[in-house]
Protein backbone atom coordinates (compact mmCIF):
# COMPACT_ATOMS: atom_id res chain seq x y z
CA UNK A 1 0.00 0.00 0.00
CA UNK A 2 1.12 3.11 -0.62
CA UNK A 3 1.92 5.54 1.91
CA UNK A 4 3.53 9.39 2.02
CA UNK A 5 5.42 10.98 4.64
CA UNK A 6 5.35 14.26 6.12
CA UNK A 7 8.00 15.95 8.04
CA UNK A 8 8.35 19.85 9.04
CA UNK A 9 5.65 20.41 6.35
CA UNK A 10 6.75 18.60 3.59
CA UNK A 11 5.63 15.44 1.85
CA UNK A 12 8.46 13.42 0.66
CA UNK A 13 9.28 9.68 0.32
CA UNK A 14 7.30 6.40 0.27
CA UNK A 15 6.41 3.78 2.80
CA UNK A 16 6.94 0.32 2.12
CA UNK A 17 4.99 -2.52 3.34
CA UNK A 18 1.18 -3.11 4.68
CA UNK A 19 0.33 -3.70 1.11
CA UNK A 20 -3.12 -5.10 0.46
CA UNK A 21 -4.19 -4.07 4.13
CA UNK A 22 -8.19 -3.02 4.52
CA UNK A 23 -7.49 0.60 5.41
CA UNK A 24 -7.71 4.14 3.61
CA UNK A 25 -9.01 7.41 4.32
CA UNK A 26 -12.07 9.15 5.67
CA UNK A 27 -12.14 13.07 4.98
CA UNK A 28 -12.70 15.61 7.27
CA UNK A 29 -14.89 18.72 6.55
CA UNK A 30 -13.94 22.18 7.74
CA UNK A 31 -16.05 24.66 7.08
CA UNK A 32 -15.97 28.69 6.88
CA UNK A 33 -18.15 31.54 8.18
CA UNK A 34 -18.37 34.58 6.45
CA UNK A 35 -19.26 37.99 8.50
CA UNK A 36 -20.41 40.45 6.58
CA UNK A 37 -22.01 43.83 6.84
CA UNK A 38 -25.01 45.76 5.46
CA UNK A 39 -24.99 49.17 3.34
CA UNK A 40 -28.08 51.59 2.61
CA UNK A 41 -28.67 53.40 -0.44
CA UNK A 42 -25.44 54.77 -2.60
CA UNK A 43 -23.22 52.62 -1.00
CA UNK A 44 -23.32 54.20 2.85
CA UNK A 45 -23.86 52.36 6.06
CA UNK A 46 -27.13 51.10 6.90
CA UNK A 47 -27.46 52.46 10.06
CA UNK A 48 -26.27 56.12 10.57
CA UNK A 49 -26.08 58.40 14.07
CA UNK A 50 -28.03 61.46 14.63
CA UNK A 51 -26.55 64.75 13.92
CA UNK A 52 -25.44 66.94 16.97
CA UNK A 53 -26.70 70.21 17.11
CA UNK A 54 -24.65 71.87 20.42
CA UNK A 55 -22.88 74.47 20.01
CA UNK A 56 -20.91 74.30 23.42
CA UNK A 57 -18.29 71.89 23.94
CA UNK A 58 -19.05 68.65 25.43
CA UNK A 59 -16.33 66.58 27.89
CA UNK A 60 -17.18 63.37 28.13
CA UNK A 61 -16.18 61.63 31.36
CA UNK A 62 -13.99 58.50 30.98
CA UNK A 63 -15.76 55.01 31.27
CA UNK A 64 -14.74 53.73 35.11
CA UNK A 65 -15.97 50.28 33.97
CA UNK A 66 -13.08 48.10 33.21
CA UNK A 67 -13.46 45.61 30.21
CA UNK A 68 -13.65 41.98 30.67
CA UNK A 69 -10.51 40.07 30.26
CA UNK A 70 -11.40 37.59 27.09
CA UNK A 71 -10.62 33.89 28.29
CA UNK A 72 -9.07 31.12 25.85
CA UNK A 73 -11.52 28.96 24.51
CA UNK A 74 -10.04 25.28 25.39
CA UNK A 75 -9.16 23.05 22.93
CA UNK A 76 -11.59 19.80 22.47
CA UNK A 77 -9.54 16.80 23.97
CA UNK A 78 -9.76 14.27 21.27
CA UNK A 79 -12.00 11.03 21.91
CA UNK A 80 -9.87 7.92 22.12
CA UNK A 81 -11.61 4.62 20.34
CA UNK A 82 -13.12 2.55 22.13
CA UNK A 83 -11.95 -0.98 22.80
CA UNK A 84 -14.20 -3.48 21.34
CA UNK A 85 -16.82 -5.80 23.51
CA UNK A 86 -17.13 -9.41 22.35
CA UNK A 87 -21.25 -9.71 21.95
CA UNK A 88 -22.73 -12.70 23.82
CA UNK A 89 -24.08 -13.58 20.58
CA UNK A 90 -20.93 -14.42 19.35
CA UNK A 91 -20.43 -17.18 21.86
CA UNK A 92 -23.74 -18.66 20.67
CA UNK A 93 -23.60 -21.65 17.96
CA UNK A 94 -26.35 -20.36 15.25
CA UNK A 95 -25.99 -18.41 11.93
CA UNK A 96 -26.55 -15.00 14.31
CA UNK A 97 -23.60 -15.84 16.37
CA UNK A 98 -21.21 -16.36 13.08
CA UNK A 99 -22.35 -12.73 11.89
CA UNK A 100 -22.05 -11.11 15.19
CA UNK A 101 -18.28 -12.91 15.72
CA UNK A 102 -17.51 -11.77 12.27
CA UNK A 103 -18.78 -7.75 12.38
CA UNK A 104 -16.44 -7.63 15.71
CA UNK A 105 -13.33 -9.12 14.53
CA UNK A 106 -14.01 -6.04 11.72
CA UNK A 107 -14.21 -3.50 14.86
CA UNK A 108 -10.91 -5.43 16.61
CA UNK A 109 -9.26 -5.08 13.27
CA UNK A 110 -10.27 -1.18 12.76
CA UNK A 111 -9.46 -0.45 16.86
CA UNK A 112 -5.58 -2.52 15.93
CA UNK A 113 -4.97 0.28 13.61
CA UNK A 114 -6.48 3.25 15.41
CA UNK A 115 -4.88 2.50 18.58
CA UNK A 116 -1.70 -0.31 18.03
CA UNK A 117 -3.62 -2.60 20.62
CA UNK A 118 -3.67 -6.19 18.75
CA UNK A 119 -4.75 -7.56 21.60
CA UNK A 120 -8.91 -8.18 20.86
CA UNK A 121 -7.90 -8.91 17.28
CA UNK A 122 -5.55 -11.36 18.18
CA UNK A 123 -8.20 -13.01 20.83
CA UNK A 124 -10.92 -13.24 18.19
CA UNK A 125 -9.09 -15.15 16.20
CA UNK A 126 -7.51 -18.57 15.56
CA UNK A 127 -3.92 -19.58 15.73
CA UNK A 128 -4.81 -20.52 11.96
CA UNK A 129 -5.56 -17.16 10.83
CA UNK A 130 -2.43 -16.44 8.45
CA UNK A 131 -3.76 -12.77 7.85
CA UNK A 132 -4.58 -12.16 11.14
CA UNK A 133 -0.99 -13.11 11.98
CA UNK A 134 0.21 -10.76 9.67
CA UNK A 135 -1.66 -8.20 10.83
CA UNK A 136 -0.66 -8.03 14.37
CA UNK A 137 3.20 -8.58 13.49
CA UNK A 138 3.01 -5.86 11.36
CA UNK A 139 1.58 -3.55 13.64
CA UNK A 140 3.98 -4.67 16.54
CA UNK A 141 7.14 -4.12 14.46
CA UNK A 142 5.99 -0.52 13.71
CA UNK A 143 5.37 0.25 17.58
CA UNK A 144 8.99 -1.51 18.53
CA UNK A 145 10.34 1.09 16.20
CA UNK A 146 8.68 3.51 18.08
CA UNK A 147 5.82 4.42 15.57
CA UNK A 148 2.06 5.49 17.29
CA UNK A 149 -0.85 4.51 15.82
CA UNK A 150 -3.44 7.27 15.31
CA UNK A 151 -5.39 5.97 12.52
CA UNK A 152 -9.19 6.65 11.85
CA UNK A 153 -11.88 3.84 12.23
CA UNK A 154 -13.57 1.54 9.48
CA UNK A 155 -16.70 2.28 8.09
CA UNK A 156 -18.66 -1.02 7.38
CA UNK A 157 -21.66 -0.03 4.82
CA UNK A 158 -23.54 -3.65 4.69
CA UNK A 159 -23.01 -7.51 5.76
CA UNK A 160 -24.63 -10.36 4.69
CA UNK A 161 -23.84 -14.30 5.45
CA UNK A 162 -22.61 -15.78 2.21
CA UNK A 163 -22.76 -19.82 3.99
CA UNK A 164 -23.41 -20.86 7.36
CA UNK A 165 -22.44 -24.82 7.74
CA UNK A 166 -21.97 -26.46 11.16
CA UNK A 167 -19.29 -24.13 12.97
CA UNK A 168 -17.95 -22.82 9.75
CA UNK A 169 -19.49 -19.76 8.24
CA UNK A 170 -18.21 -16.53 5.70
CA UNK A 171 -19.49 -13.29 6.45
CA UNK A 172 -19.12 -10.54 3.71
CA UNK A 173 -18.81 -7.08 4.45
CA UNK A 174 -19.43 -3.81 2.09
CA UNK A 175 -16.90 -1.44 4.05
CA UNK A 176 -14.89 1.89 3.47
CA UNK A 177 -11.62 1.09 4.56
CA UNK A 178 -9.85 3.49 7.24
CA UNK A 179 -6.93 6.08 6.71
CA UNK A 180 -3.80 4.56 8.30
CA UNK A 181 -1.55 7.47 10.30
CA UNK A 182 1.17 6.47 12.27
CA UNK A 183 3.55 9.09 13.83
CA UNK A 184 6.58 9.16 15.26
CA UNK A 185 6.92 11.50 18.26
CA UNK A 186 10.96 11.30 18.30
CA UNK A 187 11.73 11.99 14.81
CA UNK A 188 8.49 13.88 14.38
CA UNK A 189 7.75 12.50 11.56
CA UNK A 190 4.31 11.54 10.26
CA UNK A 191 3.39 8.68 7.56
CA UNK A 192 -0.32 8.22 6.01
CA UNK A 193 -2.09 5.53 4.13
CA UNK A 194 -3.75 5.97 0.70
CA UNK A 195 -7.23 7.20 0.36
CA UNK A 196 -10.56 5.91 1.22
CA UNK A 197 -12.14 2.79 -1.05
CA UNK A 198 -14.82 0.90 -1.13
CA UNK A 199 -13.94 -3.02 -0.53
CA UNK A 200 -15.25 -6.23 -0.41
CA UNK A 201 -14.23 -8.06 2.45
CA UNK A 202 -14.75 -11.59 3.41
CA UNK A 203 -14.48 -13.01 6.71
CA UNK A 204 -14.53 -17.00 7.61
CA UNK A 205 -15.30 -17.94 10.87
CA UNK A 206 -15.14 -21.06 12.74
CA UNK A 207 -17.00 -22.38 16.16
CA UNK A 208 -13.45 -22.45 18.47
CA UNK A 209 -13.57 -23.08 22.28
CA UNK A 210 -17.34 -22.07 22.88
CA UNK A 211 -17.10 -19.29 20.72
CA UNK A 212 -16.64 -17.89 16.93
CA UNK A 213 -12.90 -16.66 15.82
CA UNK A 214 -11.62 -15.17 12.76
CA UNK A 215 -10.42 -18.42 10.55
CA UNK A 216 -9.08 -16.50 7.74
CA UNK A 217 -9.80 -13.37 5.68
CA UNK A 218 -10.68 -12.36 2.17
CA UNK A 219 -9.90 -8.65 0.88
CA UNK A 220 -11.77 -9.92 -2.33
CA UNK A 221 -12.46 -6.68 -4.56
Amino acid sequence: MRTKCIQGGHRAGMVAGMRGLVVSGVGVLLAAVLVGCSSGADGEPATKLPPTHSSDPTTTAPSTTASPTPRPTPKPTPSKPAKPTLPAVAKQDTAAGAAAAAAYWIHTFSYAFETGDVRPMTAASTSRCIACANYSAGIRAELRQGWKYESSSVKVQNQRTRNFRMRDATIRFDLITAHVRMYSPKRHKTQLGSSPERKIVDVSVVWSSDQWRADSIDLGQ
